[in-house]
């Protein structure tokens, strides 16, 4: 059996940012293999997975350089969802984005009605036989049992958030004629991210389940502290997009 705990300390031991850079490049290489092997079903395989992984991630918080409090993560896949709705809207159209937004929300729907029903079954006998299997019980119920507020206000954010950025993207898409590429890109994952971190914070701490914060905090750490690292993630995506649509046109001039 492969023992991935001297992996796992080698990793620990890097700067979060690192780690951070290299997860965003995992998710994209993976998103790109995805749609190079499936087409467009490959990117709707990859919106279930990535809102399924970036639900778990939220759960893990972590301390990055310049922040003053720790920052929950899940904000760099979530922010390759976005890509993944944008390569959609711009190679396939607006029916087929909105097709991968429903496939992500059924992905986290689907996933946490089955955890719910696994949880159901109790627990083993304590015994040291039965400790393993337990231990992972209890796991999965903190993985798999969200707060119902934290998990209606994720799904809301999510729904609107991303309708949000594909009518942004072909918006701006028709007003420049289909020009500025990175334009589109930037703005409609700028402007979406945004009003996810504000539904979601102003729903989860405000409304759903109230924290004891002020208007101040609320701002600037729960929405505008993980907005700045999606705004450096979101800065990443427009290259992307100009690779696959270069890698469109080659295989367009090939068949020609």
């Amino acid at each position: 059996m492969i023992d991935l705990i001297p992996f796992i300390t080698f990793l620990q031991n890097l700067p979060n940012e690192i780690l951070l850079l290299g997860m965003y490049g995992f998710a994209v290489c993976s998103l790109l293999l995805l749609h190079h092997f499936l087409g467009k079903t490959g990117i709707y395989v990859y919106m279930a997975l990535g809102v399924i992984v970036g639900n778990i991630q939220v759960l893990k918080a972590m301390t990055l350089t310049g922040f003053s409090h720790p920052v929950a993560m899940g904000t760099i896949v979530f922010m390759t969802t976005f890509l993944a709705t944008d390569i959609l809207a711009e190679r396939y159209g607006k029916e087929a984005a909105r097709k991968a937004i429903w496939c992500g929300f059924s992905g986290i729907i689907f996933t946490t009605g089955m955890m719910i029903l696994t949880l159901g079954m109790p627990s083993l006998t304590p015994s040291d036989q039965n400790a393993f299997f337990n231990e992972a019980h209890y796991a999965m119920q903190t993985l798999f049992l969200p707060a119902p507020a934290l998990f209606i206000a994720s799904l809301t954010s999510y729904l609107v958030s991303q309708y949000v950025d594909v009518h942004l993207f072909l918006m701006i898409k028709r007003v420049t004629e289909g020009r500025l590429l990175w334009l589109r890109s930037f703005l409609s994952t700028a402007t979406s991210s945004l009003l996810d971190n504000i539904l979601f914070s102003v729903l989860a701490w405000k409304i759903l389940a109230p924290l004891d914060i002020d208007t101040s905090t609320l701002i600037f750490t729960y929405i505008l502290g993980t907005y700045t690292l999606r705004l450096l993630a979101t800065g990443l995506n427009a290259p992307i997009m100009y690779l696959i649509k270069l890698n469109q046109e080659r295989k367009s001039y090939a068949t020609a």
